[in-house]
Order: structure tokens, then C-alpha cells, then sequence
């Protein structure tokens, strides 16, 4: 553990190393190392390293974290999406048979405009009363 600890403590930034590093050395070889001092050894690095950096490094750490994040979403999710829509066509004036001529023209284009995608579909059905409805 305590050689894991001096390995986690060269993250620190060089010259906090040079200043307090031997102290350090002393404090790990005067306890008993547990997890908990190696989490906060490697966390008062990344403080370090954070403090001492300029506006640069910060930027690009934060847009490499960003993109980290955006990968690991875009790898999550689902390839498949789906769309729903409803349309509502109610003639005015019409017999229910030319209503339903409607509703089977409607199909029609739709199923010519949609013959490519699959993944689409649209079903026109004719509802009682004469009003066209989707199911």
C-alpha cells in the first residue's frame, strides 16, 4: 500500500514534490496505510494539479472530461427512436363513402411516400361517424 501511495503522490505538481515530498515520505512510513489515505492522497493531487494549472489546461481538461461524458451517453443509447404523430381528417360535407376514397388515397400516398423506411408506417382507419382516426 505505502508504495502505491508514493506512486499516487508523483501526481502532485513538481514543485509541491520538491518542497514537501520528503515530509510526506516520513508521514507514509509513520502510519498504517488504509484505502482511505490512498483516495485522499490521490485527491489532494488532482486539487494540486487543478490550483496550479492555467486557463488552458483547464479548458481542455474540461472538454476532454465533456467529451469523455458525451461518448459514454452516445455508446448508452439506443439505436432505435421512435415518432408518433396523429392526424385527424374529417371531410366536411362528404358522403362516408367518399370519406373512406379519401382515407384509401391517403394510404396510398403514404405508403408510396414511406415504401424506403420500414421503420415508419402510418394506418389510416376509418372511424365511426365518418371521421378518419390513426390506431
Amino acid at each position: 500500500m505505502r508504495r502505491l501511495i508514493r506512486w499516487i503522490a508523483r501526481f502532485y505538481p513538481a514543485q509541491w514534490r520538491e518542497r514537501y515530498g520528503e515530509e510526506l515520505d516520513a508521514l507514509i512510513e509513520d502510519i498504517q496505510p488504509e484505502w482511505q489515505d490512498l483516495f485522499n492522497v490521490l485527491l489532494g493531487a488532482l486539487r494540486m494539479q487543478v490550483t496550479t494549472w492555467n486557463s488552458l489546461k483547464i479548458v481542455t481538461a474540461t472538454a476532454l472530461a465533456g467529451a469523455l461524458v458525451a461518448g459514454v451517453f452516445a455508446f448508452r443509447t439506443q439505436d432505435r427512436y421512435v415518432s408518433t404523430a396523429v392526424m385527424r381528417i374529417a371531410p366536411a360535407g362528404q358522403a362516408d363513402s367518399d370519406s373512406q376514397r379519401t382515407l384509401d388515397r391517403l394510404q396510398q400516398k403514404a405508403n408510396q411516400l414511406l415504401s424506403r423506411d420500414k421503420a415508419l408506417r402510418i394506418r389510416l382507419v376509418q372511424a365511426p361517424g365518418g371521421r378518419g382516426r390513426p390506431s
